[in-house]
């Protein structure tokens, strides 16, 4: 029997595996549901045994999908054999109250130099329930029709003379009705659609509007998922509109950016817009985990184009130009999807429904345009959808399922559920750490530029680095586990 002690620290991205007190596996800048499904086949490999005791040191929901990917694997290989149990360790619970006795040492008196507003805000963000997704991307690559594909209704505009020239705010909401309620300005409007958001959008006095509604794949989840759909880099009505992106932008720190591109990608646009959104968080590690990237358009792919897997290849090599190490990717066809959701919801008419019996006809068929295949989730996550979805047997189901955009919401849905909260801790953490650091620098500037008194106004800095030294101590051991 080999002994196995597994180290998962998913707030630094950092695992470590010893077999035996001898080193094993050590996987950094990646979540363990990435890569875990292969364990157990590769201690066998190693070892050549069939018994492993196995210690894992992490969160416990960490160690549940753990133990559901051994107990699979021992269903599967009858001489496989695994004892596992668990060291506790913090919880999110536990280490979100740590974080808040920070913020109550930074309202205290004696270092209340450091106290700022952007301080206030980063805690707000760390208790709010929602989950924000910010949806960015250049022109023309269907960014619109894959918010519309993921609400499962045509909400948003989607063409070109008429694409997004506002910041929209999509919040999940429990609702007894499939509606859509919009708030503008301190008005309401009730049972929109796709006539009135075209109405909205066309209006130059609008810079901002909310949508609340039920978005389908996230509805039973704990978290409020909040979708932001942000204009294009060309389309932003006027100057205004413009500073009011990147300010967005800037300010949404705790958000998930989902960077929607197709094939074509690499363009000037792609290139000035993603280089503006990773300057925002070049401060901050994990640079990663803050995105998910959406492949769209991959129905209109021909034979001729090569694998599907080499176009892949190529973003990757391409992003970690830009600084961005093995970064998610999603192939999907979101138009195909959103067309079959309007078939299976009766809400197409004869001409949609044609063009959408064409559309599933090709996907069915066409193998170099099927996406299912490369998502980036587990194949226990990814067999689940499949199992599920193809309950109905029908063609178009089956379409849907080779259109990716199931696989997408699945990982949107773990993502809120599992990581966000994690996503968060480590967010407040490195924010704060930078703000302090600015605060020092500015306050340093400020006492250089003072006339004389230099021995009264060494001790109030030296005293403020004493004092942040204590507080980056305490935010650093918030991170361990």
């Amino acid at each position: 029997m080999k002994k196995v002690f597994i180290k998962y620290n998913p707030y630094k991205l950092e695992t470590t595996i010893s077999v035996d007190e001898n080193p094993f596996i050590q996987k950094n800048n990646t979540y363990l549901q990435e890569w875990a499904e292969d364990l157990p086949k590769l201690l066998c490999e190693r070892y050549s045994d069939q018994f492993f005791d196995i210690t894992f040191y992490g969160p416990l929901a960490d160690y549940a999908d753990l133990k559901s990917i051994f107990s699979e694997y021992c269903l599967k290989h009858k001489t496989f054999n695994v004892l596992l149990d668990r060291i506790h360790v913090e919880t999110v619970e536990d280490k979100i109250r740590r974080l808040d006795e920070v913020f109550q040492k930074l309202q205290d008196k004696s270092i209340d130099k450091l106290y700022t507003q952007e301080i206030t805000d980063v805690f707000k963000q760390l208790h709010n329930n929602e989950i924000q997704v910010c949806v960015v991307a250049p022109m023309s690559v269907g960014k619109s029709t894959l918010i519309n594909a993921l609400l499962g209704d045509k909400l948003l505009p989607s063409k070109q003379e008429s694409c997004t020239s506002l910041v929209t705010y999509i919040k999940e909401i429990d609702s007894p009705t499939d509606s859509w309620k919009v708030h503008v300005y301190g008005r309401s409007y009730e049972n929109v659609t796709l006539k009135d958001m075209q109405r909205l959008n066309s209006d130059n006095s609008i810079s901002q509007i909310t949508i609340e509604g039920n978005i389908p794949f996230i509805s039973d989840c704990h978290m409020r998922l909040v979708l932001i759909d942000t204009p294009g880099p060309n389309n932003a009505r006027n100057q205004y509109h413009r500073e009011r992106q990147q300010e967005l932008l800037s300010h949404l720190s705790h958000s998930l950016i989902m960077y929607v591109m197709d094939s074509t990608f690499g363009t000037t646009d792609d290139d000035e817009l993603l280089r503006s959104i990773i300057k925002e968080r070049s401060g901050h590690n994990y640079l990663r985990d803050r995105f998910i990237f959406v492949i769209n358009k991959m129905d209109e792919r021909k034979q001729e184009d090569g694998p599907m897997e080499k176009t892949l290849a190529d973003i990757r090599t391409y992003l970690k130009s830009l600084g961005i190490v093995n970064p998610l990717l999603f192939p999907v066809s979101a138009l195909a999807a959103l067309n079959i959701r309007m078939v299976q919801a009766q809400k197409a008419d004869k001409e949609l429904s044609e063009d959408t019996r064409w559309m599933v006809q090709k996907l069915n068929k066409r193998s170099y345009t099927q996406c299912e295949r490369l998502a980036p989730l587990s194949c226990n996550s990814a067999n689940k959808i499949v199992a599920h979805l193809k309950d109905n047997k029908d063609i178009y189901t089956e379409a849907l399922i080779h259109s990716g955009i199931p696989f997408l919401e699945e990982a949107l849905k773990q993502y809120a559920e599992q990581y966000a909260n994690i996503v968060k801790i480590r967010t407040t953490v490195e924010i704060l750490k930078e703000l302090f650091q600015k605060s020092a620098e500015n306050r340093a500037q400020k006492y250089k530029k003072e006339d004389g008194f230099k021995e009264k106004i060494m001790s109030p800095i030296e005293f403020s680095k004493e004092s942040i030294k204590q507080v980056e101590d305490t935010l650093d051991s918030i991170l361990d586990i």
